[in-house]
């Protein structure tokens, strides 16, 4: 993106700006009320912490609430080396919120999730994209960069993948479905890679034609493996390719499991930027592939989206990483987490801190109104 030099950007660091759902997880074991993990999430959120640890320089692009969330998000950020020189904290807004509500069973594990507060039934928060006022004051700020990564295809983050495209980035979009068809096909458009689970609606990769964006269609099937399919110009596509799963012998949790597969394919491909694409061959788009499924099956192996950052050090990771593709699967690593149980009021204090509407009866209770409601 053409702009403004940031100075604490080496040349030979890869750069990926990124806008989308950035959330605040947390995780919940119900089996025995141990205390709440809170971590960031969100696929954006995932995949700018993700890269990060992959030795890129990730920019999230972000409209958060001045909240105690958003406080929790920006903390990580910052221990991971994620900038956010360009996450805005409006006190008009709430951060998003998820509830993953985890259970480890004899045979399998379990989890649910959720927008409701399990202790006082409200709506939490949910997403709210950047808007296009905002993207276009950017244009002159935002640095050069290999990758644009969006998950959302509103009208003020199509602004920023418009911007990148036409610099040179490569644009990565993995949609969770399709709600406006127009803004949908203008994110189609504007992007080189597309992946989406095949969990979604995926009947719009029947009309794709020669003309538009995408290089590169990536189709994710969990247990099943993934599929791709190549551009070759405007000759047409080619034929999808199927790609097994690794093993996991002792699943954990799935959850974030596609962001680590995503966050291998951009740091595989993108460190060219889209003119990268221009000599992209299928062996190439395979082992990016590898990667980033064995990414996804070490993820696996603990709870929530990025648990084994939690517990694993870099080096660490790497070499299961390592040993899942030579092997083809992974059994249990060789460390594991360490979850202490605590009293239900541990758990409860942590998400009436988290949730609006609980924070608010709170203060009502001990005798005064918070500004939200007109003190």
């Amino acid at each position: 993106m053409k702009g403004l030099t940031v100075p604490w950007l080496p040349s030979s660091t890869p750069v990926c700006i990124g806008s989308g759902l950035m959330t605040l997880d947390v995780v919940i074991r119900e089996d025995c009320l141990k205390s709440p993990r809170v971590w960031t999430g969100g696929s954006c959120g995932n995949m700018m912490i993700i890269l990060a640890s992959l030795g890129w320089k990730t920019l999230p692009v972000a409209r958060l609430g001045a909240d105690a969330a958003a406080g929790k998000i920006a903390a990580e950020f910052a221990k991971f080396d994620v900038a956010s020189d360009f996450v805005r904290f409006d006190e008009k807004i709430k951060t998003p919120v998820i509830i993953e509500q985890f259970r480890e069973k004899a045979s399998a594990a379990s989890h649910r999730f959720s927008t409701t507060c399990p202790h006082c039934g409200s709506r939490l928060p949910w997403y709210r994209a950047v808007t296009v006022k905002t993207a276009r004051t950017l244009r002159s700020v935002l640095p050069d960069a290999q990758v644009f990564y969006f998950d959302r295809a509103a009208p003020g983050v199509l602004e920023l993948a418009a911007t990148a495209r036409k610099s040179g980035a490569l644009v990565f979009f993995e949609p969770p479905g399709v709600k406006d068809m127009k803004l949908f096909r203008r994110a189609i458009r504007l992007s080189h890679i597309v992946k989406h689970s095949a969990e979604t609606d995926n009947a719009f990769w029947k009309s794709l034609g020669p003309e538009d964006g995408p290089v590169l269609l990536v189709e994710t099937m969990g247990d099943r493996g993934a599929a791709y399919r190549l551009r070759r110009n405007h000759d047409g596509w080619d034929e999808w390719k199927t790609m097994s799963a690794f093993g996991v012998e002792r699943l954990m949790d799935s959850t974030g499991s596609g962001d680590w597969c995503s966050a291998g394919i951009v740091h595989m491909l993108g460190r060219s930027a889209a003119r990268g694409l221009e000599r992209i061959t299928e062996d190439g788009v395979a082992q990016a592939l590898r990667f980033g499924q064995a990414l996804a099956a070490l993820n696996c192996c603990f709870e929530g989206a990025r648990g084994g950052m939690y517990t694993l050090t870099k080096t660490e990771m790497m070499v299961e990483v390592a040993g899942i593709m030579r092997r083809g699967y992974i059994g249990r690593p060789a460390a594991s987490q360490d979850f202490k149980c605590n009293e239900p009021e541990e758990t409860l204090a942590a998400l009436r801190n988290l949730c609006t509407s609980c924070k608010e009866d709170a203060d009502d209770r001990n005798g005064f109104k918070t500004k939200e409601h007109g003190a």
